[in-house]
């Protein structure tokens, strides 16, 4: 009987198609940490990738995967942030670098820690970024009615029949999560007729309204390196990195409170 590798992953075979196979061992890199996964989430960016075409550039298999939690097991010499061996931690992945975790507490599980990554990075660059939110400071700052925003954070599909009724004359400012035709269409309903009207998504849907801002992003540039998508190599953006790592901060700090 053969020795059962020690690390798997979920490759990416053809279209369509993705496989649990045994892959060597990461390299450790400078920045980079190595963990011993202990859980996963599946995050939509994992299924739409496995549903499309590889660039033509990519060669062999693809690793599929993004939200993890486990434990650290070695540490690259480059990485600022406080780690040591044995910590819990989770992020989000193309590999792992060291500055976009966060410690995992005690009273949290595994399972519940390994759906924030994605999610954080996403909030980071919706809110912090593209709509151009404050960041979050402690302790937190009262707010005067004269200064609130209104921003529909649309992620949720049982409510759309009930959302461009109730915020159609209020709301200058989305983030659309989904980023369908059809959530683009209930944005474009609910968002003002008048003044500065911006939406948010994560793919590129138009949005049918030529008085409003149309925007979108990827969450890769906070690993602050370069990555390729559909054959376009999209540069590193050191400012989304250290973005990254303080939203990471601040989410430690929001669970400790």
């Amino acid at each position: 009987m053969k020795p059962i590798p020690e690390n798997y992953d979920i490759v990416k075979t053809v279209v369509g198609e993705a496989r649990l196979q045994p892959i060597p061992t990461p390299r450790l890199r400078g920045n980079y940490i190595l963990v011993k996964t202990i859980a996963v989430a599946i995050n939509p960016t994992d299924w739409q990738m496995v549903d499309k075409n590889s660039s033509p550039a990519t060669k062999g298999s693809t690793l599929v995967g993004r939200d993890f939690a486990g434990i650290m097991v070695e540490i690259g010499k480059g990485v600022k942030e406080e780690r040591k061996k044995g910590d819990r931690i989770a992020g989000v992945a193309h590999g792992v670098k060291g500055d976009v975790v966060f410690h995992i507490l005690e009273s949290v599980s595994f399972e519940e820690a390994a759906s924030s990554g994605v999610g954080v990075t996403t909030v980071a660059l919706g809110l912090y970024k593209y709509l151009s939110l404050p960041l979050l400071t402690f302790p937190l700052p009262m707010t005067s009615p004269e200064r609130k925003l209104s921003i529909l954070i649309y992620e949720r599909g049982s409510t759309t029949g009930t959302l461009a009724s109730q915020f159609a004359k209020i709301l200058h400012h989305i983030f659309d999560t989904i980023a369908t035709q059809s959530t683009a269409q209930i944005c474009a309903d609910a968002l003002s007729t008048s003044g500065d009207n911006l939406y948010v998504n994560l793919i590129g849907i138009e949005i049918l309204r030529d008085d409003v801002r149309n925007t979108f992003f990827l969450g890769y540039p906070v690993t602050g390196e370069e990555y390729e998508i559909k054959g376009e190599v999209w540069p590193a953006v050191p400012e989304d990195f250290e973005l990254g790592k303080r939203a990471f901060v601040l989410l430690e700090r929001i669970v400790k409170e």
